[in-house]
């Protein structure tokens, strides 16, 4: 059961009834701390280093995001706290790394770690005119974030339609202000920018006509979407008209609960933190995030629109997330990758992680992941490349964690994780150590070593330390590389599967890329990259449980990014209208026709659930004679011959509206999350649809299977009790839930209700056995 709810104020009359609702940590190099910068500073022309930024709050995470194109510390400190308000943290920061080769064969790249000798990346966009410039000024403006939040938005298209429902409403300043075109007005950049939707199709934003951020509320850009199954892809806004927002495509759209967006470049100044030749980069940034009730709680989101807005052509380009990951106590972590997931993780490599701090993990220590969702667009070859062959089996290519493969479009296959690369914070070993020059982040790119060396499978993937296999692309894989592809798609290299604990390891601190490449940056040309960070704790097994836990919660991480990051919304809760009569009220339940369950006709896909299960049927058929008569063994017994069908038992894949609750709150302070605690929020009333389950039963009691973050696992909770006796839409109120002695209510004293609308589904028979 899944359930949606909102509060409505109402006024009163004479029964005044209103239904309302640090850890210290070193690195090689010098530290610099905030935004000084120890090497000499650029020209006043030039933009000075970012220094914005925002907390993603909305769910058990919180994290800063910087506006510089880093995130998750605070230029000294880690700033990834999860659990929210424990102290502890499990990412130190990330950034992106970008690079190619121009028609010279010079290289260009950008990238970023510390800030520690300088910068790489500026805030803002660039012009348009083939100069691909950004001045301070402009810089200085988009030195912020833009941080709104889906209900913000709902809430808006909800009063716009009809301003009554709060007199008092005040339009969001960040909806006033939302950057859909440029904040300066300057006319060489793009006069688009933030995606927005256009209620009117005049190809200018105003919220004063309706127009708003755009969230695809209702998942129509989606291409798995049912209703998009075969339909061509629509063109991106900036191709289909020129000034049109109808044309947004799913990657550009704001996803989350909540959401931070931002741009930034690579133009600003010259690049001293990896001495790289600027490129000429415009980068459209988001981080977001979802409050539920399970797994994805406990993940943060990251999608970058990148456009060359340069007059370069880069060959041999690859983009890439790089991340260090302090998990806890930051000196005895270890890494690795799964390679159809596509997925880079942290694990502790001690089973007690640090020393007893309260910003320590202590026993049973997490996992953290990278899932790389989505790299750049391949190089078209004018062909829709299969995942599969003539056999159904996977293919050795870049299908196994790339997308699009096989959908019947030619040439928009995107990459996903094609290198996973390790390095280390100092070391014994200074070629496997964090690069300092734009070669050696280009090398790492690539799968090369600072000392020019290609990494080798086994041991640390150096020839010098254990590196004896052959070439690789992914280092310590594990288990999940069974078609070899990271060694060529050959025979498995000898030895046990391959990790850090394979590999005799000491825990340290540790960094990791995921680069997906090569492919050709032609001026213009946009690309997305979209990454998730998966966490998850087991309850027991040791730190490698935790592992094994972030594979499976990882899975549901991509489910959600197959479903262009639709969660489910549930039925809208209904507005609830009164009669007063003495000491006693009828409240009328309606759906306005905004709402999501019109007719309580609400459904709504939930793609968690799989399509369906497919059994082998076998069936026997007596052996007769031409007579109709049975033939008989040397025993007597009569012969059958045997045959065998597959047969697909086909799952409900959709929730449908079930029925209304009614609670009375405490008092006005009482928000929803509190629904279920009986000091403050008591269930009035409750009905439901007369309806049967897949065994014939009486739908009424419902059980969700919720997330524990301190199991690691679903627990059954009871929901609904309901009585299968069919909806109603008025319920008589005499007694306040909250009173003792005389229950009856009051005239002219204040109460305070809350109806919630929910769905169910059952897309199997319940088994025990399966939890």
């Amino acid at each position: 059961m899944k359930n949606k709810a909102k509060i409505f104020a109402i006024a009163v009359v004479s029964m005044m009834l209103i239904f309302q609702t640090t850890n210290a940590r070193e690195w090689q190099g010098q530290i610099r701390k905030g935004n000084n910068n120890n090497t000499a500073q650029p020209k006043a022309v030039f933009c000075l280093p970012a220094t914005g930024s925002s907390d993603l709050d909305i769910n058990n995470i919180r994290t800063r995001i910087n506006t510089g194109g880093d995130m998750w510390w605070n230029f000294e400190t880690p700033q990834y706290e999860v659990p929210k308000g424990s102290r502890k943290h499990s990412m130190f920061s990330a950034s992106l790394w970008i690079g190619g080769l121009d028609v010279n064969g010079q290289l260009k790249l950008a990238a970023l770690r510390y800030r520690q000798n300088g910068n790489d990346y500026w805030t803002g966009p660039l012009t348009t005119d083939g100069n691909a410039s950004v001045e301070q000024a402009t810089c200085k403006k988009y030195d912020r974030h833009w941080k709104i939040t889906r209900a913000e938005v709902e809430k808006f298209i909800a009063w716009n339609n009809d301003n009554s429902i709060d007199p008092n409403y005040s339009v969001p300043k960040v909806i006033q202000e939302w950057p859909a075109h440029p904040i300066d007005g300057n006319p060489n950049q793009s006069f688009y920018l933030a995606p927005f939707c256009d209620v009117n199709s005049d190809g200018i934003y105003r919220w004063e006509d309706g127009d708003y951020p755009y969230y695809d509320f209702k998942n129509v850009l989606c291409p798995t979407n049912p209703e998009n199954v075969g339909r061509p892809p629509v063109p991106s806004m900036e191709t289909e008209l020129g000034i049109t927002r109808g044309g947004l495509l799913v990657d550009q759209v704001l996803k989350g609960d909540q959401t931070l967006w931002w741009v930034f470049n690579d133009k600003g100044a010259a690049h001293t933190e990896s001495k790289g030749e600027p490129i000429g980069l415009e980068i459209r940034a988001q981080a977001f995030a979802f409050a539920t009730n399970d797994e994805i709680n406990n993940m943060t989101f990251y999608s970058y629109e990148i456009i060359n807005r340069s007059t370069y052509t880069l060959t041999e380009t690859y983009f890439s997330q790089w991340v260090d990951t302090d998990l806890g106590y930051p000196q005895d972590d270890f890494v690795g990758c799964d390679v159809g997931r596509g997925l880079g993780y942290c694990y502790n490599g001690k089973e007690v992680d640090g020393n007893g701090r309260f910003d320590h993990y202590g026993v049973q220590p997490p996992a953290i992941g990278v899932d790389f969702f989505q790299g750049p667009y391949m190089d078209p070859d004018f062909e829709d490349n299969q995942k599969y062959n003539v056999n159904g089996e996977q293919m050795c290519n870049e299908s196994i964690n790339g997308v699009n493969f096989g959908d019947g479009i030619k040439d928009n296959e995107r990459y996903g994780m094609r290198r996973f690369v390790y390095h280390v914070n100092g070391g014994p070993l200074w070629a496997i150590s964090d690069p300092e020059i734009a070669i050696e982040y280009y090398n790492m790119l690539k799968g090369i070593w600072r000392d020019g060396q290609k990494m080798k499978f086994g041991g640390n993937a150096h020839p010098s330390a254990g590196g004896t296999g052959p070439v690789c692309d992914f280092m310590f894989p594990f288990e999940s590389d069974p078609w070899n592809w990271g060694t060529g798609c050959g025979s498995s290299p000898s030895g046990t599967p391959w990790n850090e604990v394979s590999a005799l390891n000491a825990p340290s601190d540790r960094r990791f890329m995921q680069s997906a490449g090569p492919f050709t940056l032609k001026p213009g040309s946009v690309n997305y990259i979209t990454v998730g960070i998966p966490w998850a704790r087991a309850a027991s097994g040791g730190a490698w449980a935790s592992v094994e836990l972030l594979q499976r919660v990882d899975d549901k991480c991509q489910t959600l990014f197959d479903n262009c990051f639709k969660v489910l919304d549930g039925p809208d809760a209904p507005d609830l209208l009164y009669q007063e009569l003495d000491r006693e009220v009828i409240l009328y339940i309606t759906n306005p026709p905004t709402s999501n369950n019109v007719s309580e006709k609400y459904k709504e896909l939930d793609p968690n659930i799989p399509q369906g299960l497919s059994k082998i049927i076998t069936e026997y058929t007596a052996i007769t004679d031409t007579l109709g008569s049975a033939i008989l063994d040397t025993a007597g017994n009569p012969t059958f011959s045997q045959t065998t069908r597959t047969e697909t038992v086909a799952y409900d894949r959709y929730y449908k509206f079930e029925g209304y609750q009614i609670f009375q709150l405490k008092n006005k302070e009482v928000s929803i999350s509190e629904i279920d605690n009986p000091d403050v929020s008591r269930l009035v009333f409750q009905c439901d649809i007369k309806n049967f389950d897949i065994n014939k039963n009486e739908v009424g009691k419902l059980v969700n299977f919720n997330y524990n973050d301190q199991l690691g696992a679903s627990v059954p909770t009871e929901m609904v009790n309901g009585a299968n006796n069919g909806v109603v839409h008025s319920v008589k109120v005499t007694e306040d839930k909250f009173a003792e002695g005389d229950k009856r209510l009051i005239n002219h004293k204040k109460y305070y209700y809350i109806a919630v609308a929910y769905a169910y589904n059952q897309y199997k028979a319940y088994s025990q056995d399966e939890f």
